[in-house]
């Protein structure tokens, strides 16, 4: 079972009092209140590219940062600052044929920028556009997928996401190419729906782009129950005489029982072993860990413990 601590903010008059339900703190009265203006001087770029500027409104002693969201964007360093301040970035040159976005992003504020593509001219590439694979279903432990984009040389496109628990390993590209996604861990429970995301391919024709939809499976809550000839000497604790043998222990999801997935994500070393199912193979709903384990040679008990579903197994083996 897991808790949560949700906080609440209390504002009154010029000062200000935090409250939260695992404790309390007071802010800082020397501390500066912190809004940030942020201005691009010029977002929009011709083939050539070039430098570009953005300024940054804030009172003294509140510090921000710029990074860029592509890598034909380079920003200046010192790539942060603290009050009023100046960035500096350079567009690379382009010699693709679609324009092509991007963004900085400065004192957390996100600013597109666009270049233009090369003028059409004989031999200028036709510009169409195919994504390899439009849904994935992450399971809740997180893990990587991949998907292609199909076009011809010289054609750009980029891709975002606003999911914050998705991260891609790049901006975009020009012609063909692929985009590795990594997933973060969903600590929600799984009952009756998933969390839901999207990546972002964009492309410069009349289709505009294509949405690439992610559904992460939530935590399934799991339970182990020991199958018939297996023995639990505590909550969660499987038990083996000196001799060893095989245990079969039930591994039980909540609602509904039939879709939750989860798997076995990490096994002790030897001796114990996992005969089934295989480690981070994806299991569906109510299950079966076949577990096995050696004779003890030694008079001492030995341990080992496997987590299954977010939920850890203790194996205990007597000493002879």
């Amino acid at each position: 079972m897991r808790y949560r601590c949700l906080g609440a903010t209390l504002v009154a008059g010029l000062g200000a009092a935090f409250f939260s339900a695992c404790g309390s703190t007071s802010p800082n009265p020397n501390t500066p209140s912190c809004t940030f203006r942020v201005a691009l001087q010029n977002s929009s770029f011709g083939p050539s590219g070039g430098p570009g500027t953005a300024t940054v409104s804030a009172a003294s002693g509140c510090a921000w940062t710029a990074s860029s969201s592509n890598d034909w964007i380079a920003i200046a360093a010192p790539a942060a600052g603290s009050g009023d301040g100046r960035v500096t970035f350079t567009v690379a040159s382009y010699d693709g044929a679609g324009d092509r976005s991007g963004a900085i992003v400065v004192a957390k504020e996100t600013l597109a920028i666009g270049q233009q593509g090369q003028p059409p001219g004989p031999g200028a590439p036709s510009c169409t556009f195919a994504v390899s694979q439009v849904q994935f279903y992450p399971h809740s432990y997180g893990g990587t997928a991949a998907f292609t984009v199909t076009t011809a040389p010289g054609c750009a496109w980029s891709v975002t996401t606003p999911a914050p628990w998705i991260h891609l390993n790049t901006g975009g590209g020009s012609g063909s190419g692929s985009v590795a996604m990594t997933f973060d861990p969903n600590p929600d429970r799984y009952v009756t729906d998933f969390r839901k995301g999207v990546v972002e391919v964009r492309w410069p024709t009349v289709t505009a782009g294509q949405n690439v939809q992610i559904w992460q499976y939530g935590n399934c809550n799991t339970a182990f129950f020991p199958a018939p000839g297996a023995t639990f000497s505590a909550a969660d604790t499987l038990s083996f005489g000196a001799d060893g043998g095989d245990a079969h222990v039930f591994v039980l999801v909540e609602a509904p029982i039939f879709g939750c997935p989860w798997v076995v994500e990490s096994q002790a070393a030897a001796p114990f072993n996992v005969v089934f199912p295989a480690i981070q193979a994806i299991q569906k709903g109510d299950g079966d860990l076949h577990i096995s384990a050696p004779p003890n040679p030694s008079s001492q008990p030995r341990t080992a413990t496997i987590v299954a579903g977010e939920r850890t197994l203790k194996i205990v083996q007597a000493g002879r």
